[in-house]
């Protein structure tokens, strides 16, 4: 009977696996502690974190480019997160309770943000065939400054700091209701919250 290693069971392929999910979950987390350029790009508003080396080119220009970019890939669909400091700078509602979220108040809401960048990303993404599924009040952009500010702050559920839970998940809720009011005709696919920890709770 021939004996058989461990080792050469494996197809020499798949050796490289471990160190390729080692590499994809690793690099992203090394390159953003080393690289200050990554840090303010993550650190904006705006969509400098897609193709961060690219200085010259608009934030509007970028995310064109990334959905041409996923259509050229034959991807029919690309998940951009709204950045909710970018639509609300400042807080509008500090002391809002969800009860106080109603129709009217979502319409007030809109009329008093800016949609522009959303609006052109999403008029050139359905101009392209290629489908959004935004993210709303995602707390994994709490650390990066874009949250709406209050106090000098990026919002956060603290109460110590910040607004508290309640007032924070009333104005997600009417942040959500806004932008799916807005956008309901052309985003069909929506996701709310993503690594929720993040924001502070």
């Amino acid at each position: 009977m021939l004996k058989t290693s461990r080792r050469s069971a494996v197809p020499r392929a798949l050796r490289w696996v471990p160190a390729l999910i080692f590499l994809h979950v690793a690099l992203p987390g090394i390159c953003f502690t080393a690289t200050p350029n990554i840090m303010r790009g993550f650190s904006s508003r705006d969509f400098d974190n897609l193709y961060y080396w690219d200085t010259g080119s608009t934030p509007i220009q970028k995310a064109k480019r990334a959905i041409d970019d996923v259509k050229r890939a034959g991807g029919r669909w690309w998940r951009p997160h709204i950045v909710w400091g970018k639509v609300e700078p400042d807080l509008l509602y500090p002391r809002l309770t969800r009860s106080q979220v109603t129709t009217s108040l979502v319409n007030t809401y809109i009329s008093r943000t800016d949609w522009t960048f959303y609006d052109q990303l999403v008029s050139y993404a359905n101009s392209q065939g290629v489908g959004l599924i935004f993210v709303l009040c995602p707390g994994y952009i709490a650390p990066f400054n874009q949250m709406p500010m209050y106090g000098g702050r990026p919002v956060t559920p603290r109460s110590d700091v910040s607004i508290g839970p309640d007032a924070y998940t009333a104005n997600c809720y009417l942040h959500a209701r806004a932008c799916v009011r807005r956008y309901k005709s052309s985003v069909h696919w929506w996701q709310c919250e993503n690594e929720i920890n993040m924001a502070g709770w």
